[in-house]
């Protein structure tokens, strides 16, 4: 029972083992105040990585020269000719030239905003060519997967925060002692779960003998090292820590110590969602003491 020994004195913040919830920096020139500017850098590295273009043996090099760019407007037109309706031949076109190519393959094609129908047939001709219906689905797609991954960046850091925000809680009910503070715990723990079933097993213990943590100069304390989100599905979620625990437990009867706890061990969380919150289910631990006082 982590009761045992835990907790005291502070609330620690968590270091991230693996920052699903954080995104690498954009290596691409953003222009916010031009958002054409950067679907096209988006364009730009998804026509460089297609796998129409990198089949080609001589557009694999990291670094294109001229023939590569007069080698890919070649690809492009004999691509769209192969495949668009004639009729949309006729009225698009399917020439890009190469100085055209390379400015938008290096993030140096000038776009104005609002965009001009110039620039909109140039645009439509390289997406028709990446397999997308035209300019607006190739901004639609982008929009959404950007939208989709925000949002599981977004579930991720909530769960995080329950997490963290449920090991504080855990924390003040032990300071609160010899006061059983169970509301403290229906913020984040289910109630009559195994985790919630854990903690207040080890507060009605500790009340019962009158063993504290809040005495004076009581060095009782937790830190949450490492934390990860290892999985989310639906209204599940599981997260992994690895927690630092420190409790001296005082006997406010006999007033000396009288059990110490101290212990760095991983901790495995899981979660459900219920009523659109996230709450504790389970927290097992692969040092959970027993024994009592």
């Amino acid at each position: 029972m982590r009761g045992e020994g835990f907790n005291n004195v502070s609330a620690a913040m968590a270091i991230p083992m693996n920052k699903v919830q954080e995104t690498s920096p954009e290596k691409k020139p953003l222009f916010p105040k031009n958002p054409t500017a950067q679907y096209v850098a988006v364009l730009a590295e998804e026509l460089r990585t297609s796998e129409k273009v990198v089949k080609n043996s001589i557009l694999k090099s990291k670094k294109w020269t001229k023939s590569c760019y007069e080698l890919l407007s070649k690809i492009i037109r004999e691509d769209l000719n192969q495949n668009l309706a004639p009729q949309m031949r006729m009225a698009m076109g399917t020439s890009l030239s190469a100085k055209t190519l390379q400015k938008i393959v290096s993030n140096t094609y000038r776009v104005s905003y609002p965009i001009d129908p110039r620039t909109v047939n140039t645009l439509n001709k390289l997406v028709l060519f990446l397999g997308y219906k035209n300019w607006d689905d190739f901004v639609h797609r982008k929009d959404t997967a950007r939208t989709e991954k925000k949002e599981e960046i977004d579930v991720e850091e909530a769960v995080m925060a329950v997490v963290q925000e449920a090991v504080r809680r855990e924390h003040f009910t032990y300071c609160g002692l010899p006061e059983v503070m169970e509301e403290h715990l229906l913020e984040n723990y289910i109630k009559d779960s195994p985790a919630y079933n854990k903690i207040m097993d080890t507060l009605v213990n500790k009340a019962a003998k009158n063993q504290v943590i809040s005495n004076n100069y009581n060095p009782s304390t937790y830190e949450i090292l490492e934390i990860e989100v290892r999985k989310i599905e639906n209204n599940y979620a599981q997260v992994h820590t690895k927690e630092y625990w420190l409790l001296c437990w005082w006997c406010a009867s006999s007033k000396r110590y009288v059990k110490r706890y101290k212990d760095i061990s991983d901790h495995f969380y899981i979660l459900k969602k219920k009523k659109n919150r996230w709450m504790i289910r389970t927290n097992a631990s692969k040092s959970d003491f027993m024994e009592l006082v």
